[in-house]
This record gives C-alpha cells, structure tokens and sequence, in this order.
C-alpha cells in the first residue's frame, strides 16, 4: 500500500501546477467550512454576550454541578438583588442556535448555488474570478459577525456568507476537474475536500482562542485568512476556459473521447435515475455527518459538563479526515482505471466504508470519554475515504457541458436536506433525549444512506451495460438513445 501511495504522489507531483491549484482551493475551502464552524467554537461566549437560545440558573461562578441550589431553584435568578448568587447562564442551545446552524445558512446557500451557477456558466464566466470575488465578500461578512451586538446581526452576516459561498463549491470543483485526468480525478477531489475537515478541526482549535481572547477575535481570525487568499487566487491561479467551454474545437472533442473510452457509463441526460439516487444518498449522509458536527459539542458537554472537547475534535477530523481521501481517493481511483472496474469501483469503495463506519457511529454513542473520542478515529477515517470519491461520481456521471450545474444542485441538495435536518434535535431531544436523539440523525440517516447507496449501483449497472452499444463518435454530453 506504501507503495502505491508512493507512485500516486509521484503522479501528482509530474503536474505542479495541477497540485497548485487543487491546494489553492483547498486552503480556500479551509477557509469556507471555517466560516461555517465558527459557531460551534463561539456559541455558548457569543450566547452569553448577546443573549440568545437556551438558559439555566446557575451560580454566578459558572457552577458546573448538577445539583447546586440555583438549578434547583430557577426563581432564584429573576432576582433583583444584584448580590444574588445565581444568574442565568445561556448554553448556546436552542431553536436560535439552531436556525443560525441549519436554516438561517443552507436555505440561501442553497437558493443561490444552482441560479449563481447557472448564470455564470451560461456567461462563460472566468471560473477562477468567480472564486476569488466569492471568497472575498463571505470573509469580510465574517469579520462584520465579529462585530455583532444583537442576535439579529449575526443572523444577517450568517445569511450574506450563505449568499456569498453559493457558487464557490461547484465552481472550484468543476477548475480541479479540469486540470486533471479522469485517473487522477477521485486523488485530487480528495485534496479539495481536505479543506472541510482542516476547517472543521480549525474551529476547535480557534475555541482556544476564544477563552484566552474573545469570540470576536475568532471571528477576525477567521475572515482575514479568506481575503488573503482570494488575491492569491486571483493573481495565481489560471482556467482552462477554452479546454471547459469549447466542445466545438477539434482539441476539445478529441480529448473528450479519450476520456470518455476510460469511462464505464454511457451517456445520459442530466435528471437521470443514477443522478438523483446519488445526490439523494449523499445528502441524506450529509444530514448525519451535519448533525453530529453541529451537535456534537452540546451533546458532551450535557453528558459531561466542562470536559475538553477541543483537545480532541482539535486535531481527529483533520488528521483521519485527510488520512481517509488520500486512501479512499487512491483506492477507488485504482479500482475505477487500473483494476477496470470503472465507476463501479467508486461505488464499492463508498459503499465499504459506510457499511462499517455505521455501527462505529452507533459504538460512539453508547461509549464515555476518552473512548467515545478515540473511537471516533477509525469512524471518521472510513467514513472520510468517501467525500472526494461521491464528488468524483456526481461528475463523472453527469454530462460534460453541465457539470457545474450538476454539481450545484447536489450542494443544493445537501445543504436544504442535510443542511436543515438540525431542527429536528431540540423536538426530538424533548421528547427522547440526547442520545436516541442522536441515534436516530446520526447511525440512523447514514443506515438510510448505505441502503440508497446499494440502490445506486443497481442503476449504474445498467449504464454499463449500455456502454458496449452506444456510438464512438458520442460524445459525453450527448443522450444515449
């Protein structure tokens, strides 16, 4: 396996400039998923300045036992008496917390990815202007949230970086899909998702910063970074817009063949039963791995009051999150090209990891710290390998002349279905508790998911089938009839 890591590397490394850019983007998605995480490092500091969510009566030395008298006694904090010894605590819980984590974000953000992308794409937009105008105006909303003093302010700034981010992901998705080949494709989608478990981690992380600082600081430390690298986008990174746009020259058509002979699916129109499967699966995933990253702070910190967390989630999504693409890419790249198995070996290595990475989820929850954190390892690395790999798929299925659309509308997908799926947890929460709470959002959608993603295969099968009939001189965005 060493080995053939080894080669991988190798293979990246002949083509700098296509690692560059895939690096580029990572770091600028690093910094995307950031300014999404940063909630979870500021909840319960900006809670507590502003006001907002869930509160208990607690001594004003911020008493984390259960039974002190001021839990006891909530009348006690309604008080006047500015010697009493008991306050409200916020625990930045709740419906608003909730809103600013689900709908207050995915509903924009999803409203605007597939029109954004549609229109840009249909102007033959510079993709890579796209990205750095993008990452500019949702990093210097960030830095404005630093500056909120009412929860209506953050709630605003959480909807401009929502409106902002729409056409980020598709677009940057479709700049490294073209700077690569169809072999190397699942390898650098990998290092593109890199960026949600960096920035994921990187929220913990900045949760340091906010004890010894302030959760305003966090919110600076968050936008400026994007800014930086926006120019650095704009200044250093090309597209290809005529290899992209231009199917009519002879170049384009000519390399649009080679690649469609390494692939194991025919032709199909947009809305195909394969495509809609896929993006159903991923999002329903989506809508697990979505709750428990929005949650799971609140969750222990219920069950175990005052434990680190961030000395854990600090360092274990990034370090397995980065370990599982580099594997899973690898792997299903060698199934896909070398082994010839096509898109059939993308489907495998997802269907894999997540027949064992559900019953770990499950393990999770029935564990106690230090164990429910060390179990997350091999959880997280198996159930990582797969998010390059599903965005390889969501591409290489859709047709060549709309595969920003394609993947927009997944991004679409996912973020009103997985996005939202949030507001379920306090009414569930009230009536079943944390823990089967989190049984049913987390083990429970990605059970849903595995079983839709079985389905999928069923489907490409029958592409495949196909594949041995249709014309040479087809190309990859036209109907198979």
């Amino acid at each position: 396996m060493t080995g053939v890591i080894r080669a991988y590397i190798y293979r990246l490394l002949e083509n700098k400039y296509a690692l560059y850019v895939a690096v580029i983007m990572m770091l600028l998605f690093t910094f995307n998923q950031m300014s999404r995480f940063v909630l979870v490092a500021t909840n319960v500091e900006m809670a507590n300045e502003i006001h907002f969510g869930d509160r208990e009566c607690r001594l004003n030395a911020e008493s984390h036992l259960q039974n002190d008298i001021c839990r006891q006694s909530p009348q006690l904090c309604n008080v006047e008496d500015k010697t009493s010894k008991c306050g409200w605590y916020y625990t930045g819980t709740g419906y608003e917390y909730q809103l600013l984590a689900g709908p207050l974000f995915n509903i924009i953000f999803s409203f605007t990815s597939v029109p954004v992308g549609l229109i840009l794409e249909k102007n033959k937009s510079n993709r890579k202007n796209v990205i750095a105008i993008s990452a500019v105006l949702w990093s210097f909303m960030v830095i404005l949230g630093g500056l909120a003093t009412q929860y209506w302010h953050i709630a605003v700034t959480r909807l401009a970086i929502a409106f902002f981010e729409g056409a980020f992901t598709a677009f940057a998705v479709s700049l490294i899909g073209s700077h690569f080949s169809s072999d190397m494709r699942s390898m650098a989608m990998g290092i593109f998702m890199w960026g949600v478990y960096f920035g994921y981690s990187s929220a913990f992380m900045l949760k340091f910063a906010a004890n010894i600082y302030s959760w305003r600081i966090v919110y600076f430390m968050t936008g400026i970074p994007g800014i930086i690298f926006a120019v650095i986008t704009y200044c250093t990174v090309s597209d290809p817009v005529v290899e992209h746009l231009d199917y009519e020259s002879s170049s384009s058509s000519q390399k649009l063949k080679e690649e469609k002979k390494t692939s194991s699916l025919s032709p199909a129109p947009l809305f195909n039963h394969l495509y809609i499967v896929l993006v159903l699966a991923g999002s329903i995933r989506c809508a697990g791995g979505h709750t428990f990253n929005y949650n799971i702070h609140n969750y222990v910190n219920y069950f175990y009051p005052g434990y680190p967390i961030e000395r854990f989630l600090s360092w274990i999504p990034a370090v397995t999150g980065v370990a599982g693409t580099l594997v899973g890419g690898i792997w299903a790249d060698r199934l896909s090209i070398q082994m010839k198995q096509g898109f059939m070996g993308r489907l495998t290595v997802i269907l894999f990891t997540l027949v064992l990475s559900t019953p770990l989820s499950m393990l999770i929850l029935f564990s106690d710290p230090p164990w429910f954190f060390l179990f997350m390892i091999p959880c997280y690395l198996l159930n990582e390998c797969l998010g390059g790999i599903l965005m390889t798929a969501i591409l290489e299925q859709a047709p060549v002349r709309q595969q920003v659309v394609s993947v927009a509308i997944y991004s679409f997908s996912l973020n009103i279905l997985g996005g939202n799926i949030t507001l379920l947890v306090p009414m569930l929460r009230a009536a079943w508790g944390w823990q089967v709470t989190m049984l049913i959002l987390w083990p429970g959608t990605f059970a849903i998911s595995t079983i839709l993603f079985w389905w999928s295969t069923k489907l490409a099968r029958r592409r495949i089938i196909k594949n041995t009939e249709y014309d040479e001189d087809l190309l990859p965005g036209d109907i198979y009839t």
